[in-house]
């Protein structure tokens, strides 16, 4: 009995603070909310954006750096 009142009120809890962030609120601890989550966002599509690339280039300078370097000093 114990295990299904804490369940249900981590339900409760947890539906409570989803319907809390909605987008139509305009209270200071919404912007601040979706402020961050939009910050921490953008630094996550960046980085996803720049893996493919990156590891690309790693294995062109590689390439260059076997090439251009001199084999007797």
């Amino acid at each position: 009995m114990k295990r299904k009142v804490i369940y249900l009120t981590g339900i409760l809890v947890t539906l409570m603070l989803v319907a809390g962030c909605s987008t139509r609120k305009n209270t200071a601890g919404t912007r601040f909310y979706h402020a961050l989550t939009t910050r921490y966002n953008v630094y996550f599509n960046g980085n996803e954006a720049i893996k493919p690339d990156s590891k690309r280039n790693s294995k062109e300078i590689r390439t260059i750096t076997w090439r251009c370097s001199p084999s007797t000093p």
